[in-house]
């Protein structure tokens, strides 16, 4: 019971920082560091699918929210991206073409434009390695300090 407790407190955190460090940092080529995605990535494979689904949701929707988007365009993605990461084998790599490919989902939406669509998919890769690695380590040194257990 101690072990949820600390784990909700850990993901309101994790949304509440996430989200304001995405409005803050500075977007390259239009492409912002996609800190929620990367946290909802992370906590795939180290989560009861119930969990994921229920921080997807709520990151996606935390993202929809901060950046004036239609109300199911990133939760959608987000629940997409959350259940690919924690059933199939190859978790990085799924997780590492989420975001140029919410680049795209983007774009369907009419979100951002079709202009530049291929540059800002190419832009959002290395920004997803580089986002991935540091709330990678960032949210396991987190998990470590805060004695949570995954699975």
């Amino acid at each position: 019971m101690k072990n949820d407790l600390v784990k909700l407190v850990l993901g309101l955190l994790v949304l509440l920082f996430g989200g304001t460090a995405e409005e803050l940092l500075p977007d390259f080529g239009g492409v912002g560091f996609p800190i929620l995605l990367s946290a909802t990535a992370f906590y795939s494979p180290r989560r009861e699918l119930v969990e994921v689904a229920l921080f997807a949701i709520a990151a996606g929707a935390w993202e929809d929210a901060l950046s004036a988007l239609p109300a199911v365009t990133s939760v959608s993605f987000f629940l997409a991206v959350a259940v690919l990461v924690h059933w199939l084998p190859a978790k990085f790599w799924v997780a590492l073409w989420a975001f140029p490919a919410y680049q795209l989902w983007l774009s369907l939406w009419g979100a951002g434009g079709a202009t530049g669509l291929f540059s800002r998919m190419l832009i959002a890769l290395p920004v997803a390695l580089l986002t991935l690695a540091v709330i990678g380590a960032v949210l396991h040194v987190l998990e470590r300090k805060a004695a949570v257990d995954a699975h």
